[in-house]
């Protein structure tokens, strides 16, 4: 598949695997948008980017997925940085470990997933663009004493 000036939302791409990918997409020719809820750490990798890839081809959008009206600004801001009708590639990374809450971690992995998804098809339909819609977790963080399936 060619990248080369394809439009990617990744959310929770402040850091760790969301800001890898991030970094892949955009060595490969995509134009990249990453979110993340702390600003001060998407700030950070956003100034990263851009000074390594230019600040032409990468944006940052403070989102919390658990909300959909943020989602969808996510969606506004970045095809308006980009002047595109409709982003190519979603990349739903956002996650947390239960040690929040397993409330919390339902509304993100799961919740968060779903807001994400919904909006790209719904946005992408009506572009006429295919859907490509990524979904990324991980078990890499360090799981919740409490229960017992992950000990």
């Amino acid at each position: 598949m060619d990248l080369l000036d394809k439009v990617a939302v990744i959310t929770g791409s402040a850091r760790g695997i969301g800001r890898a990918i991030a970094v892949k997409l955009l060595e490969a020719g995509a134009k990249v948008c990453i979110s993340n809820t702390n600003r001060n750490k998407g700030e950070t990798t956003l100034n990263e980017l851009g000074e390594r890839f230019g600040n032409s081809n990468v944006c940052y959008v403070q989102c919390d997925v658990t909300k959909e009206e943020e989602i969808k600004s996510l969606f506004d801001k970045a095809e308006q940085y980009f002047d595109v009708e409709c982003v190519d590639i979603l990349v739903n990374n956002a996650g947390v470990n239960v040690n929040l809450g397993w409330k919390t971690c339902m509304e993100v992995n799961l919740m968060g997933v779903f807001n994400g998804t919904m909006t790209a098809v719904e946005r992408m339909k009506k572009a006429g663009k295919p859907c490509q819609i990524l979904h990324n977790s991980s078990i890499g963080v360090q799981p919740f004493k409490g229960f017992p399936l992950l000990q």
